[in-house]
């Protein structure tokens, strides 16, 4: 809104120069580049185009994206609950320094001292119920062979001797049965000890706190602490597609942070996403990109803002125009021009060669010069 008011204000101020007659005309010859009209096509329809002088400058052109980004480190690793936990102490707090080992989360072990308690006393049942089929199974042993020596003699039928022989067998597998869910619950004791004695989160390198569970019941799964390596940290920033197909690892950029704002800092693209972030909007693909810099003497955390610069291309020193001054017509540009020194107010379409295009100017190789004046419409 402020553009279109501005370049009203040139008009008014103009009209006497030109002649509100002269500029109706001159709007009639061709549209706006947008609609990549011919002069022949834009002649019916210019009459609704109001058009405003701008002088053709020398300055800088810039072709340059900046976009929003957060800082994450270069080293991180998430600490995940291996099961369903209870915490009952938390050692950390975010941004504090930590080395490998230190306590981080202390969980409640309550329901594993019970776990403990009750494994350890259904092993000392089973250890009495393994001791009684001991006894027994030696007693049928020797009672077999006892009958075994008698049946060699026919002093008892063949058939007791079976009978002794098939109950062996039958204590002999229960025994066996009976051992197993004892090594079982050997099993199960040893593992619940382990994890009791695991049972606090440790860090597993030293680091900074970037994260701590905020709540204290715990899913298997969930992370429950993130520790990062404070030594280098990225920014990393969503690029749309378009840009992002201009963009190659190594090229610089330009980020500002938050914490530093003050201070440009140079910076490379290390990464650039191949697969797009979800929810896109209006059907627009972002994807992210990974800018490395130089941190030294900055205190920087997780989570901290800033943004990134990535320059495509920069003309300094030329002979630019707004953007809004080009008409196109297929591959060819033109412009509306008023040439400098020339007697009345008269304007004509001019071919010109675009060079570097930025955000709203563009650099023009040929076709104009400092002190033309171009149309610009509005």
């Amino acid at each position: 809104m402020i553009v279109r008011l501005r370049l009203i204000a040139l008009l008014a101020a103009t009209s006497s120069l030109y002649g509100c007659a002269q500029i109706s005309a001159l709007a009639s010859k061709i549209r706006p580049s947008k609609d990549a009209a011919t002069p022949s096509e834009a002649k019916s329809e210019g009459a609704k185009e109001r058009v405003a002088p701008i002088a053709v400058s020398q300055g800088d052109v810039v072709d340059s994206v900046t976009v929003d980004g957060v800082v994450r480190a270069e080293k991180r690793l998430e600490i995940r609950a291996d099961r369903a936990m209870k915490i009952a102490k938390k050692h950390a707090a975010v941004m504090a320094p930590v080395k490998t080992g230190d306590r981080l989360i202390e969980v409640d072990k309550t329901e594993i001292l019970k776990r403990l308690a009750d494994l350890d006393e259904r092993l000392r049942r089973s250890r009495i119920d393994m001791n009684t089929l001991d006894v027994q199974l030696a007693h049928k042993r020797k009672l077999v062979e006892r009958k075994a020596a008698l049946q060699a003699k026919d002093v008892v039928p063949l058939r007791e001797l079976e009978e002794a022989q098939r109950d062996l067998r039958i204590e002999e597998n229960n025994q066996a049965t009976k051992r197993l869910d004892f090594q079982k619950l050997e099993a199960e004791l040893a593992e619940a000890q382990n994890q009791a004695k695991a049972a606090d989160v440790v860090s597993p390198m030293n680091g900074l706190i970037a994260e701590v569970t905020g709540g204290n019941d715990v899913r298997e799964g969930d992370v429950v602490a993130v520790v990062v390596d404070p030594s280098r940290f990225s920014l990393w920033a969503l690029v749309d597609e378009q840009n992002r197909l201009r963009l190659k690892v190594g090229e610089k950029a330009q980020v500002v942070l938050e914490a530093a704002s003050d201070k440009e800092l140079s910076g490379v693209v290390g990464e650039i996403g191949v697969t797009p972030e979800r929810g896109a909007m209006g059907g627009v693909k972002n994807f992210q990109v990974r800018v490395d810099f130089d941190a030294k003497g900055i205190d920087l955390a997780e989570g901290y803002r800033g943004k990134v610069t990535f320059v495509f291309a920069q003309a300094r020193a030329v002979t630019m125009i707004p953007r809004a001054a080009i008409r196109r017509s297929g591959d060819k540009a033109f412009a509306l021009v008023r040439k400098a020194g020339s007697l009345g107010s008269g304007a004509a379409l001019e071919a010109i060669e675009v060079g570097v295009e930025g955000a709203l100017d563009a650099e023009v190789k040929s076709g104009l010069a400092v002190g033309d004046t171009v149309m610009v419409g509005y």
